[in-house]
């Protein structure tokens, strides 16, 4: 049967234990009985959860049986708990499963040494025909030695003349060593020699400070033409340009505000900004909201005197309204306070649900008309509101919670709240 060793990871695992008796702790209970929940398996830090296959014990016998699935098995460390339900039989116990990639069994097998022999190459002949006698053809050139004969054979464009006696390192080593011997050291005469000639060498080289007079002195001083003779310029220790004078600050200031706009208009740049800022036009000429995006001031300004409102009294034409305290402001008196919308700035006001609105007190309103060029709503404020209103210079604002939910603000200006002088009744005689 195929080997368990060690437990392997992701494949079904079968162990076996034994469980200490609770009545006699030196002992192993004997056909110990199992149940549901006594076995659970927990996965690296997973859950804890009963076992698949409940543990069987072999008759009249210690021994219990424990099978893993291989998903059970599918961690790196694997814990099972036994624990007696029951609480009467047998003692805890727990067993801990470190698992392996690969087995016993997964090791060299015939087809795996098969495939390394291969590799390898096949040996024909006997003797020195092995790995290790080329390895000893390769190091050594003694007698003993032989180049084998598989790596000399012929194969298709001649045989091979490999010989360990001048061909192997050692050999090779020897005769680099007779060489190195006999070559004797250099002579006085091929000292003078070679030391007269680096003489003649240095001595046709010119100073950095000649070449540098003859660079500056030239009509045409193209430094990129002379290679690293620009390097060595550079690093010389004096590098004081005298062929004409610094330019000055405001001849530099004249070249660059001269440099022609189209030149100098890369993406990013400060040339492309000044070419913008040059040819815009003065803002205040454009027309509003024109294309100007809602939330931008263009499209702020474009509001202003679009929308015109008629008021009715007693709200004057410039929004203002004016209130007596304890009066009643009725469509039927012809005293109801009235906003017509004349050029459609409001939305769609069906459905709409009208308010006005008083230093923070509200009163009911209604549409008059929803739609429309000519939208109107309508505010009946009676005594009751008027009453309770405080006297002096409000704000008021008309309000309406559309049919969508939006809340838009339709009219808003200053409310003058005056006293009421007279008696509300008139006065008996």
């Amino acid at each position: 049967m195929a080997s368990m060793v060690p437990p392997k990871k992701n494949t079904a695992y079968v162990f076996e234990v034994g469980l200490t008796s609770q009545a006699d702790t030196k002992l192993l209970q004997v056909n110990p009985t199992l149940a549901t929940g006594d076995v659970k398996v927990q996965t690296d830090d997973g859950s804890l959860a009963n076992i698949t296959t409940l543990p069987t014990g072999a008759a009249s016998s210690k021994r219990v049986k424990v099978s893993l699935s291989a998903d059970e098995m599918n961690g790196d460390n694997i814990w099972v708990q036994f624990s007696d339900a029951a609480g009467a039989e047998w003692c805890d116990l727990g067993v801990c499963i470190q698992t392996a990639a690969q087995q016993v069994d997964d090791l060299a097998t015939s087809a795996n040494q098969t495939t390394i022999l291969a590799r390898l190459g096949t040996w024909t002949g006997t003797g020195i025909n092995n790995v290790l006698g080329a390895m000893r053809a390769l190091f050594r050139k003694d007698g003993d030695v032989a180049v084998p004969s598989d790596i000399n054979t012929n194969l298709g464009g001649g045989a091979g003349a490999a010989n360990s006696g001048t061909d192997s390192l050692e050999a090779i080593r020897d005769r680099g060593d007779a060489a190195w011997v006999t070559g004797g050291d250099a002579t006085a005469a091929n000292q003078a020699t070679i030391i007269g000639g680096l003489a003649t060498i240095l001595a046709a080289i010119p100073s950095a400070a000649t070449v540098a007079t003859a660079v500056w002195a030239a009509g045409a001083r193209t430094l990129t033409s002379f290679g690293t003779l620009v390097a060595d310029l550079w690093a010389y220790v004096t590098r004081t340009l005298t062929s004409g004078a610094a330019p000055s600050a405001a001849s530099i200031a004249d070249a660059v505000w001269d440099e022609g706009a189209a030149d100098h208009n890369a993406a990013g740049s400060t040339g492309q900004r000044l070419n913008a800022s040059g040819t815009s036009a003065d803002p205040l000429l454009n027309q509003v909201p024109g294309a100007y995006a809602s939330g931008t001031a263009g499209a702020a300004l474009g509001k202003i005197g679009v929308g015109r409102i008629t008021t009715v009294s007693p709200v004057a034409q410039g929004g203002e309204i004016e209130l007596v305290r304890g009066d009643d402001y009725l469509e039927e008196d012809g005293r109801a306070l009235e906003w017509i919308d004349e050029n459609a700035a409001w939305p769609d006001l069906t459905e709409a649900v009208i308010s006005l609105g008083i230093s923070g007190s509200e009163f009911a309103g209604e549409v008059i008309t929803g739609t429309g060029a000519n939208k109107k709503v309508r505010a009946e404020p009676d005594a009751a509101y008027t009453s309770a209103l405080a006297k002096g210079i409000r704000w008021y604002q008309v309000q309406a919670i559309l049919a969508t939910g939006s809340v838009v603000t339709l009219v808003h200006g200053r409310a003058i709240i005056r006293e009421d002088l007279a008696p509300s009744v008139p006065a008996e005689e």
